[in-house]
């Protein structure tokens, strides 16, 4: 079999024999997507085609693998998914209620991905992010906006991936208590893509 570009190879599903069995892995990109057939309402055909619709593929650079766990997470019982700063990897855990919180938490992760890329590669974007979220606590004590959530106010990382996943998955959520964050996933981040 031939294939006319990178693309092509790399969006074909592939079968990976593991310890219990063959387990069914998406390629997206250069990123293994994998096991999500142990969750009750999705697949990893589903969560491949997801990434592939709504994350730039660039956006998943230096990630290796997105791989949904059976059970939760001993280090962290009550986390709905986390990335591995280091090597990259991201876990999403089986307590997640639901195809929608499960999806939004991947894409909280990949945020995550998404802002370490930044970080390491553009030093005067990641700048501009952290001002941009030391201004969110005066207007948040001011009228209650500038986060999306409660957990975007923990840090300017987590911050970041909450204002990245809203802006795909609620976008009006993050215009309406973040104009300047949204513009900044805008112009910055998504490079004109908008989501609806």
């Amino acid at each position: 079999m031939t294939y006319s570009s990178t693309e092509e190879i790399n969006n074909i599903p592939i079968e990976i024999p593991s310890e219990t069995g063959t387990e069914y892995t998406e390629l997206v990109n250069c990123t293994e997507v994998s096991n999500f057939e142990d969750c009750e309402f999705t697949s990893t055909e589903e969560v491949g085609n997801y990434l592939r619709e709504k994350i730039p593929l660039s956006h998943l650079e230096n990630c290796p693998s997105i791989r949904y766990e059976s059970q939760p997470s001993e280090t962290c019982p009550n986390a709905l998914g986390f990335i591995y700063r280091h090597s990259r990897e991201i876990k999403i855990c089986s307590i997640c209620e639901g195809k929608e919180e499960l999806l939004k938490t991947m894409t909280h992760e990949v945020g995550h991905n998404t802002h370490y890329n930044i970080m390491s590669n553009n030093p005067e974007l990641a700048n501009k992010w952290i001002e941009i979220n030391q201004a969110s606590y005066t207007q948040n004590s001011y009228d209650g906006t500038g986060f999306v959530s409660s957990y975007a106010m923990t840090n300017e990382r987590e911050d970041f991936a909450e204002s990245y996943a809203s802006y795909i998955t609620d976008p009006e959520k993050l215009i309406f208590y973040s104009p300047e964050k949204y513009e900044f996933m805008k112009n910055e981040v998504f490079y004109g893509r908008e989501y609806n």
